[in-house]
């Protein structure tokens, strides 16, 4: 029986000359919320940072057969390790002569992948947003809204 609450086909456009693909299935990102329900380690799925916390006490050497919730979780940062390289290197891709990638949101609290990404990208430097959760998002857009004003460039400004 099919998932009635995911489409099953993603729609690809591109917008302003980059590639946006719609979907409905779960990003990286929420995957450790639904697994950090599916753990036990909360009633809402907001304990992703245990998730990710107990990553590093799985065990890679052990059979394929071995599930726990430390295997599972670090299966997981795998799978959401490979795919994260996969968006920065299609964002340099787009963009060479940028150095500095920013990361932003409650799955750049990921430290173990973080440090990851350092090794995987050795020419380029990483600055994790200092407020990553949703707050960050109104912080992010007033400071650019702040420098816009003050390089005269009011024509998106909202009187």
């Amino acid at each position: 029986m099919e998932d009635c609450f995911t489409c099953p086909i993603d729609l690809t456009e591109q917008i302003d000359g980059v590639e946006s693909v719609f979907t409905s299935l779960p990003s990286m990102g929420m995957n450790f919320s639904n697994m950090s329900y599916a753990l036990g380690c909360d009633d809402e799925g907001r304990a992703a940072g245990k998730v990710m916390g107990m990553a590093s006490y799985g065990s890679q050497g052990l059979s394929s057969n071995v599930f726990n919730r430390f295997t599972v979780a670090q299966e997981l940062e795998l799978q959401s390790f490979g795919h994260t390289c996969d968006l920065i290197q299609k964002a340099i891709d787009l963009n060479p002569e940028i150095n500095n990638i920013v990361l932003s949101g409650g799955f750049a609290l990921n430290c173990t992948n973080n440090y990851k990404y350092l090794k995987a990208f050795p020419d380029k430097q990483f600055f994790v947003d200092p407020i990553p959760h949703d707050g960050g998002t109104c912080v992010g857009a007033s400071s650019i809204l702040y420098r816009n004003i003050k390089e005269g460039e009011t024509e998106n400004v909202i009187d």
